[in-house]
């Protein structure tokens, strides 16, 4: 998992330290690699269904196992230029995949961003709590 925010540093002519000016910009990107060992192509079509209805226009929620939990979409590429999304063949017949996503705004679900509501998720930091929030990711 990478962290990208919009930053600059600045250092001016005799400045001892650089400045740092910060956008609103502060997103993730991760590769989820994983093994699909079901020999049926049920597995593999879920997958492809699950990507279908992202490309659409929703979201999917990512949790990993500590517990963070992000809403994503499936990236063609990473900023690193690692390539499309893949999907390899291991013998004797299963499929490896690396799932290249980057989190996106959760425009699927009611939220309160500060306070509390009956019934409705309270956002930590504008995304969704992890199991423990002592953890956070990145």
């Amino acid at each position: 998992m990478a962290e990208a925010i919009a930053s600059q540093e600045l250092l001016g002519f005799g400045q001892g330290a650089p400045v740092t000016r910060y956008g609103v910009s502060d997103h993730r990107h991760l590769t989820a690699r994983m093994l699909l060992a079901d020999v049926t192509p049920a597995t593999l079509r879920s997958l492809q269904a699950i990507m279908d209805q992202v490309k659409a226009g929703g979201v999917a929620f990512w949790r990993d196992a500590f517990g963070g939990m992000l809403t994503v979409s499936f990236a063609a590429s990473m900023p690193n230029k690692e390539g499309d999304q893949q999907i390899a063949y291991v013998p004797p017949f299963y499929r490896a995949v690396a799932l290249k996503m980057t989190e996106a705004p959760d425009t699927i679900g009611p939220y309160v961003s500060g306070g509390s509501a009956q019934g409705y998720l309270t956002l930590v930091n504008g995304r969704r709590p992890p199991l423990d929030t002592s953890e956070r990711l990145l």
